[in-house]
């Protein structure tokens, strides 16, 4: 990773700058190596053999040139071309490589929008089970198979995407035991059926957290899709002792761990160092802003605008502050409604003596993400490709919890037990520490203080907040809090407030910076930690699944859902198989040339069937890690493009020779 390679052409007042179009065609070529050879190959050439040795030369002068590992990220050139003369290639080590799922076709990687089609096609082979089950509010036995798909559609409007992918997995395993165990039409859902399914989990030692997520999709069903169905059957003394006996026994809460002051000291230090490819240092940024916003990453996916709030620099208290708004957040369908999004604000300045705020503003700019012509609605944290570009999918909770679990390797911090949502919590601990009140730690956290009228006209709620937070990062700095010292250890001041207001002269205050964090890393040793694979956080290859990577603990990962969402894609599907045989639009006669269609269990990408049965059109061989769907249930990213255009291109020609035998017949008649 470590490789310098220099690229010259001629005299260096000859040295055109690289065109867009070269520019492309160069990181084109670069990404096609990273297919090929993701890390520095490990193989014995044939000329390095002891037999063909003689053939090729002597092992110090070989007639082919050695072959140079494929390089890793390479740095963009910075400063001028045509004054230097020479383009400096610098790769170097990423950990963003050992987190993102490259070339993954998981549902959960598609466009939101393809997101939410492919969830609907689900719902509506759920609804073809037993129409007449649901009140839908419009008759849909008689509807054809894209009107259904509209009814449904709208039926599931302004509903979050993750709500409804967990209420049908959820319920595509009450279907699967109705069907296969209990030998009974799953709809309507009767008081029999609902006691029953319930003995079926008690017989089976469920969680307190099976029996509350039953009722939970119950209720989802019939006040949202509009299942017929008996809730009044959770009411009844047998069901209610089940269920309040499994809470009494439910384990203990696993909270996400926090990040400590050295951690965040390392995160700021590693922000600033130039060594550290531009992409992660982005990332860097972006948890310290979501740590110092009191923010979920989930809130990040889509940020409708940035505004930047800079003081002059002669102002050393507070420099300004880093504002987003958040159109994705957790209560974006009340927040929605009422036509605001959620501010989410961190101070530039955080526990560090420099200002993190300002050198992630910069990072941006450089990497592409200008936050000053910030696109509205695009995630903050997109995830990149394998050569650094950034794509337009956001990165995922299990990425994400990948990613920081990487960066932090150098850092003395024990992640084994953190997960994203460690980030919302850090500063908000650190405030309860500090003593602050629980209104003033309820506006930090964006939940309702619940004061009415006087929070509706304050229209700034977070301001005074804002204050306090940066009072308590003013402390840290100067070491009067330590919030990770024990209760009687946190405070080296005995005149210390319990809760300070902010400074009335600001200009009197100077901090004093802390010292630096122990065990300080070096760009060798850092870039030499992310190559390694730590036992308890596992380096995520390139090709892997997000499936396949183990987290210690999962908090909002879409991971956890992967299993439930599968088994209720497997039973929706084999149901809708079962249902398009008496569908009139299964037999058109455009459908007769089309070959069988295999998905993939775990990366999701469909294939067609060759003629023979034992392959694909692609070449692949069809193996028991497939299973056969519907096209009904397929969006066109997860089609395999190769076997598209092949049976395309057989349609075509299929569709050619009918024609021709029809003007051979005219022809004769």
């Amino acid at each position: 990773m470590g490789a310098h390679a220099s690229l010259q052409t001629g005299h260096p007042e000859a040295v055109q700058p690289l065109s867009e179009r070269d520019r492309v065609l160069l990181h084109a070529m670069l990404e096609e190596c990273h297919h090929s050879c993701a890390s520095a190959p490990d193989i014995s050439m044939p000329w390095e053999l002891p037999a063909l040795s003689m053939v090729f030369g002597e092992p110090n002068r070989p007639i082919i040139p050695p072959i140079r590992p494929v390089l890793g990220y390479v740095e963009p050139p910075s400063g001028d071309v045509r004054t230097e003369g020479v383009v400096i290639v610098q790769p170097k080590a990423t950990a963003f490589e050992h987190a993102i799922s490259f070339n993954s076709k998981r549902t959960c990687h598609l466009p939101e929008s393809e997101q939410l089609l492919l969830l609907i096609q689900k719902w509506e082979a759920v609804v073809s089970i037993e129409p007449r089950a649901f009140d839908l509010g419009v008759n849909v036995v008689d509807l054809t198979y894209e009107e259904r798909l509209s009814v449904v559609r709208d039926v599931l409007g302004g509903k979050a995407i993750a709500t409804i992918r967990q209420r049908l997995g959820q319920l595509g395993q009450y279907i699967k035991w109705a069907t296969e165990e209990a030998r009974r039409p799953p709809f309507p859902v009767t008081s029999e059926l609902v006691k029953n399914y319930v003995r079926h989990l008690r017989n089976h030692d469920a969680t307190f957290s099976k029996y509350t997520g039953f009722l939970e999709t119950l209720k989802f069903s019939k006040y949202v899709v509009g299942l017929e169905c008996d809730l009044e059957a959770f009411k009844s003394a047998w069901v209610s002792g089940i269920m309040r006996a499994a809470g009494q026994n439910r384990p203990l809460r696993r909270q996400s761990t926090v990040l400590t002051v050295d951690a965040l000291l390392f995160l700021e230090a590693l922000l600033e160092d130039s060594q550290v490819a531009g992409v992660d240092r982005y990332a860097v940024g972006v948890v310290l802003f979501a740590t110092y916003s009191r923010a979920r990453f989930g809130d990040l996916k889509s940020i409708a605008s940035i505004l930047i709030d800079e003081v002059p620099p002669n102002k050393e208290e507070s420099i300004g502050f880093l504002e987003m708004h958040s159109a994705s957040h957790k209560m974006r369908a009340t927040g929605n409604r009422l036509g605001s999004h959620l501010p989410l604000v961190a101070p530039l300045k955080g526990l560090g003596p420099t200002s993190w705020g300002k050198t992630f503003i910069k990072i941006g700019k450089e990497v592409g993400l200008d936050m000053g012509k910030w696109d509205p609605y695009c995630p903050l944290l997109p995830a990149p490709d394998q050569m650094g570009a950034w794509t337009g999918r956001p990165t995922t909770s299990g990425e994400i919890n990948r990613w920081i679990k990487q960066i932090l390797l150098p850092c003395e911090f024990d992640a084994s037990g953190f997960t994203p949502h460690g980030c919302k919590a850090t500063t908000l601990a650190m405030l309860s520490k500090y003593g602050v009140e629980a209104e003033v730690r309820l506006a930090l956290g964006h939940h309702q203080i619940r004061k009415g009228v006087a929070e509706v006209y304050a229209r700034d709620t977070q301001s005074a907040p804002l204050r306090v937070l940066e009072s308590m990062f003013r402390d840290i700095r100067r070491g009067h809090f330590q919030p990770d010292q024990s209760r009687s250890g946190m405070f080296r001041r005995e005149e210390h407030e319990v809760n300070p207001a902010p400074a009335q002269d600001p200009g009197l205050v100077t901090d004093v910076p802390l010292p630096a964090p122990e065990g300080e890393y070096s760009p060798g040793s850092l870039a030499e930690s992310w190559n390694l694979e730590t036992p308890g956080i596992p380096a995520v290859p390139a090709a892997m699944e997000p499936s396949e990577a183990v987290d210690t603990i999962s908090c909002n990962s879409d991971d956890s859902s992967s299993s439930s969402d599968s088994e209720a894609d497997s039973c929706a599907t084999e149901t809708l198989e079962e249902q398009a045989k008496d569908m009139p639009e299964a037999h058109a006669s455009a459908q007769k040339s089309i070959p069988k269609m295999y998905q993939h269990k775990k990366s999701k990408v469909v294939h067609y069937a060759s003629w023979s049965g034992t392959a694909f059109t692609c070449g692949r061989q069809l193996t028991q890690e497939y299973r056969q769907c519907s096209e009904r249930l397929v969006v066109e990213s997860m089609r395999c493009q190769n076997c598209q255009r092949r049976v395309d291109s057989r349609t075509r020609d299929h569709d050619l020779e009918n024609m021709e035998a029809v003007v051979k017949r005219s022809r004769r008649q």
